[in-house]
């Protein structure tokens, strides 16, 4: 075989296997997009069926009148926890307990050295009291013997009486200023000490951790034997007595509201309640336009604290507002619309914006005639899909 005709089927051999790859890459391509065109876009819902006329539910969070987050003021390891979850405790009592041993020695001694301090304070204004108590009865013999040495007539007498009274009564100021003097010395050396104790004390009580209002402990972030410290607490102490809600509304509504307005609360299982606006902050926040209000409500069955709740807060429209997430409104061009999701198909449903809530839009369905299912709005993936697409709904675990 000559060379021409070696190369020529060389040749023919690398198109052959060029071609046999092209194919196969285009054959496989085929069947990924066969593949892909049979398997669902996927999507996640949230169901927005109510409707609400006069009214925008804002979320808000129940909360109790205090919540406190606990921390010893020093570091150390929990000796003892006194109290657990959902254990009522009142003001003052002790939670936790952490190894002081050193500040309950330092405390030992602060209390040693103010206990000799007042000691020492008592025997010194008792040995001081009696020099004085004696130096009062030597001038009382010393102007007696003066008065009797007056009444002789004799010169001399009277002068060395005089001369003894004198002296006797400047002993006594002598006396008197030395025991002031030693007093105030004493007294100086007590308060020290005694302030020494109470920062000793202070410190010792440190390592206490006590409930600083009366309510219930809602959590307990940690276990005995754990190491603590100020920057780490130990409990989450709530005063449940009161609750409050506290939600930020839209400037454009907040002319609506007043203080001690009652507004409906709607729980996550559809139960209802009533609270009372408390106060409106006067500042409007800069950047989401909005103005933070705080509801008080009694405890109520069927409520819990920590709870998301709809707030509704009435508005200047009476119309029906459907109440949708901002993420789920689509815009195409002038148009806005939705999609929901019925018999594993998605539904383009235009609507028309009425007011902007924030997080939250308030729109009419323009073709209100229509039976429409909202129990599944998309609200993730509704980008990549079209009108009557077939779409799978995602499930959050």
């Amino acid at each position: 075989m000559n060379n021409k005709k070696r190369n020529f089927l060389i040749i023919i051999g690398i198109l052959f296997i060029i071609g046999g790859a092209t194919w196969a890459h285009r054959h496989n391509l085929s069947q990924t997009e066969k593949a892909a065109d049979n398997n669902p876009r996927k999507v996640k819902v949230v169901s927005v069926s109510s409707q609400y006329k006069g009214f925008v539910p804002l979320e808000g969070i129940i909360k109790g009148k205090n919540e406190i987050y606990l921390a010893p003021k020093a570091q150390g390891r929990i000796v003892k926890i006194y109290k657990e979850m959902g254990e009522r405790v009142w003001r003052g009592q002790l939670l936790a307990l952490i190894d002081g041993r050193e500040t309950w020695a330092q405390t030992q001694i602060a209390q040693a050295g103010y206990n000799l301090a007042k000691r020492s304070s008592k025997k010194t204004r008792k040995y001081f009291d009696k020099q004085v108590s004696q130096a009062k009865k030597a001038k009382e013999l010393a102007k007696e013997s003066y008065e009797n040495a007056k009444a002789s007539g004799d010169p001399e007498k009277i002068a060395q009486a005089k001369y003894n009274y004198e002296m006797a009564r400047k002993q006594l100021e002598v006396a008197e200023k030395g025991r002031d003097l030693q007093k105030t010395i004493a007294k100086g050396k007590k308060e020290v000490a005694n302030q020494q104790l109470i920062a000793s004390q202070i410190v010792a009580e440190s390592n206490r951790v006590r409930a600083p209002f009366s309510g219930i402990i809602a959590q307990v972030k940690v276990e005995k034997g754990d190491l603590v410290s100020p920057e780490r607490p130990l409990f989450l102490l709530v005063d449940d007595s009161a609750w409050e809600i506290k939600i930020s509304v839209p400037t454009e509504i907040i002319s609506q509201i007043k203080v001690g307005q009652k507004l409906k609360i709607i729980g996550s299982d559809g139960q209802e309640t009533f609270g009372l606006i408390k106060a409106i902050s006067p500042m409007v926040d800069t950047y989401s336009r909005k103005s933070l209000i705080k509801i008080s409500l009694k405890p109520s069955d069927g409520f819990r604290l920590g709870e998301y709740v709809k707030v509704l807060v009435p508005t200047a429209s009476q119309e029906n507002l459907l109440i949708i997430p901002r993420q789920a409104l689509l815009q195409e061009y002038l148009d806005n619309f939705i999609f929901t999701v019925e018999n594993g198909l998605a539904k383009k449903i235009p609507v028309e914006v009425v007011q902007d809530f924030g997080k939250q839009i308030g729109v009419k369905i323009k073709d209100e005639e229509n039976n429409i299912d909202l129990s599944n709005v998309v609200v993730n993936g509704q980008w990549e899909i079209g009108d009557g697409e077939k779409v799978e709904i995602i499930k959050d675990k």
